[in-house]
This record gives structure tokens, sequence and C-alpha cells, in this order.
């Protein structure tokens, strides 16, 4: 079974339309999601006015283990401070609170500002909390 986004969508325009809410991030984050649902970090990468400026795919990555090369795909687009990232997983897995706190602090040491994470599995989506 693949989870199926169903229209109608309403998409943020690129570099025009600030992307508020965790709706309009998962919105353009799906564009990006993998059919069947593989292992994946998605990140949405948004200007100071929220304005989504680039959407990378890093198949086979976790946050916890590729949150350098998250922040290298940020420094090679203009503009990034804030971040929304999809962590897509084939199987359902733990995830450690300090991972995501060293995630966090090491987008911080960057210059960015790692908004939310979202944790995508077959048949459920939720936010990653830190505490």
């Amino acid at each position: 079974m693949s989870i199926t986004f169903t229209a109608p969508f309403i998409l943020p325009r690129p570099h025009r339309d600030p992307i508020t809410t965790i709706q309009d991030s998962l919105s353009v984050c799906a564009l990006a999601v993998s059919r069947p649902l593989r292992t994946s970090l998605i990140v949405l990468m948004r200007d100071a006015q929220r304005r989504g400026v680039g959407l990378v795919s890093l198949l086979g990555a976790t946050l916890d283990d590729h949150v350098h090369d998250v922040i290298a795909a940020c420094s090679a687009t203009l503009d990034v401070e804030s971040l929304v990232v999809v962590e897509s997983r084939e199987h359902p897995g733990r995830e450690s609170v300090d991972g995501l706190r060293r995630a966090r602090v090491a987008c911080e040491r960057a210059g960015l500002v790692l908004c939310e994470v979202v944790i995508l599995e077959r048949g459920s989506i939720r936010l990653r909390d830190d505490q």
C-alpha cells in the first residue's frame, strides 16, 4: 500500500509565495516523496520571507546521520535561512532525541533554522519532537 496525496493541491509558488503552515510545507515536499516509500530525507529550503527557494531529496539518508549533507545542500542554494525536513522511512524506526538536538545545533552553527522535522512512515505522518 502506498501513501497517496489527493487533489486539490494549491502549491505555493517558488520564490513568490510564503510557506507558513505545515500543510503548505508537506504539499511541496510531497512532490519529492518516492513511491513506493523509501528511506530518504526531503529538505524544503526557505528564505527570510519563508518562500521556498529549494527542494532536495537525499535517498537512503536519515537526519541523525546526514545533517551535514543537508547543510551542504543548503550552502549550494542562495538565501536559505530555514528548513523543513521530511524524513521518510520504509520501515518504522526509533529516532533519537539527542540526534534531533544535534541536528538543530549543527544547523544553527551553519546559520540555518531547522523549523520542523516530519516523519513519514507507512500509514502515518507525525512531527518529530525533541523533548
